[in-house]
């Protein structure tokens, strides 16, 4: 067991920094600026990709779910249902007087003309007060995903419990772009830097480095998926292959090399007092003790994210963006 959580560690760390654009790195103890010569890191010039605008669909389209994780959305007294409004309802399914599996719910909300429900249901609901009870009456699509409904005729005891205001709309379409700003400033930092590591060059790599990396990566992906190999899938069925797991590695490297080549040449460096608040913050990150943390993790590992922070921001700082 506890081999096996070193080798997912170890490539968990190499993920991160292929996948995620975070920096940690803790196999080698030498100067890994030795391999690489740096490029231009400052006064870049970065196109990025366009994000698209929130239209009022997406914001439709996210309120129900919105509401559900919101403590305090308001709603409408005695508000009456209308196409476009969000409310929340209960119901009972009934065929000849009786109930019927998965044709009973409470506390749901419903955009009407949304096209959630079945024809005939969520016209049904407009015109509705709210404290109304109406029974309405559907017939389930031919083509109904159930089968066993399929075709049939149904009645709906509807509940109309609220009416949310338009204020959840507006507190949506802010929360949607509140995501689409750090999008924005998610795609400005990994496009930055990896113009910052197509400008360096590599003169080499510490190739059994990356062959134990590779090794190690090709290893996780067997712990990750082991349910799925036990039925007959494999790593290749899925993607994964010892010579790209290689590649990945190899890419890894070349971005530890650049960062710590731009860290000697500039004159970046960790402070005791920076290196410590890091294992504060990513202890707390992971819920565990810092103690804990520099168990698990390397120092360097630490100082590299410190490192790759420091020198973000003045890429960051001194480049000019342009969107697609």
């Amino acid at each position: 067991m506890k081999k096996l959580f070193a080798v997912m560690l170890a490539a968990m760390l190499a993920l991160a920094l292929v996948s995620c654009g975070e920096k940690s790195f803790s196999y080698m103890d030498t100067d890994l600026s030795q391999y690489v010569t740096a490029g231009e890191y400052k006064n870049l010039t970065v196109t990025y990709p366009a994000a698209d605008e929130i239209t009022d669909e997406e914001v439709k389209a996210h309120a129900a779910d919105h509401i559900g994780h919101s403590e305090d959305a308001e709603t409408v007294e005695n508000g009456v249902a209308e196409l476009g409004s969000l409310v929340n309802i209960d119901f009972v399914g009934t065929m000849n007087g009786e109930e019927f599996e998965g044709g009973t719910a409470e506390g749901t909300n419903l955009l009407l003309g949304s096209g959630t429900m079945i024809d005939g249901f969520e016209d049904g609901i407009v015109g509705m007060t709210v404290g109304d009870v109406k029974t309405i009456d559907v017939t389930f699509p031919e083509d109904y995903t159930n089968a066993d409904l399929a075709g049939l005729d149904a009645q709906f005891e509807i509940t109309l419990n609220a009416v949310y205001a338009d204020s959840v709309f507006e507190a949506v379409r802010a929360e949607l772009e509140e995501n689409r700003e750090s999008t924005v400033e998610a795609n400005k930092s990994k496009y930055a830097w990896t113009k910052v590591v197509e400008n360096a060059t590599v003169s080499a790599y510490p190739e059994k480095a990356v062959e134990k990396l590779g090794k190690d990566l090709y290893n996780y992906y067997e712990a990750a998926y082991y349910t799925y190999l036990q039925y007959g899938l494999t790593l290749e069925n899925l993607g994964i292959t010892e010579e790209g797991c290689l590649a990945d590695a190899r890419d890894t490297f070349k971005e530890e090399m650049v960062l710590y080549s731009i860290a000697k040449d500039n004159g970046y460096t960790v402070t005791e007092e920076e290196y410590l608040a890091k294992v504060d913050a990513l202890a707390v990150s992971q819920g565990v003790s810092a103690a804990e943390y520099k168990k698990a993790f390397s120092r360097q590992s630490v100082e590299t994210k410190v490192l790759y922070e420091k020198i973000m921001a003045d890429v960051l700082a001194t480049a000019t963006f342009v969107e697609e």
